[in-house]
């Protein structure tokens, strides 16, 4: 296993242990593995490391799924944080009651292209959670966000990631006379 991919799918890991009990014995194991895999020196030994993670893992609840091909351009402290942040979304709907879940799915749809409604819950966590990281992604990309300002005030929360500027057309810009 690739260095980068090793790093995001042990990141994912690591964010999925945060919610879990620390005294449990499998995640302890999946962890020690964890940071054994972080100093191996060359591919074959990391992919022993995470066939041994994904062995244990597979029978947790929420345990994340690995991630193949490109691997990330991203530094391991940005790869943190963007799974970190992403958890938080995915946890915030989490935290929304069971009984608002079917006004919400009413009223939330997939983009025009999709069409149809959210098949469940989790698919609705999912589109936002894969919006965030869009979000994120094009703030690295246009240089509105370094991917790695973030505070603990109230809860996590990006710092730093600057929303896209205004775009206005030709016909506003003859309303307002310039």
């Amino acid at each position: 296993m690739k260095q980068e991919n090793w790093n995001r799918n042990a990141n994912k890991v690591r964010t999925w242990a945060e919610a879990q009990d620390e005294k449990n014995p499998q995640v302890k194991a999946i962890m020690i593995t964890v940071s054994l895999g972080d100093t191996a020196t060359d591919d074959e030994s990391r992919s022993t490391y995470w066939t041994a993670v994904r062995s244990i893992g597979k029978s947790m609840p929420d345990f994340p799924k690995s991630e193949k091909g490109q691997g990330s351009n991203l530094t391991q402290p940005q790869q943190q944080i963007q799974e970190t942040a992403l958890a938080t979304v995915g946890n915030a709907f989490a935290s929304i009651p069971t009984e608002c879940h079917a006004m919400l799915l009413s009223v939330f749809h997939p983009h025009g292209k999709t069409g149809g409604l959210y098949a469940d819950w989790n698919a609705l966590t999912d589109s936002f959670m894969a919006r965030a990281k869009k979000t994120m992604a094009e703030a690295r990309k246009d240089k509105r966000w370094d991917g790695l300002k973030m505070n603990k005030a109230g809860g996590l929360a990006i710092k730093g990631v600057v929303p896209k500027p205004k775009t206005t057309t030709d016909s506003e810009e003859v309303q307002s006379g310039e």
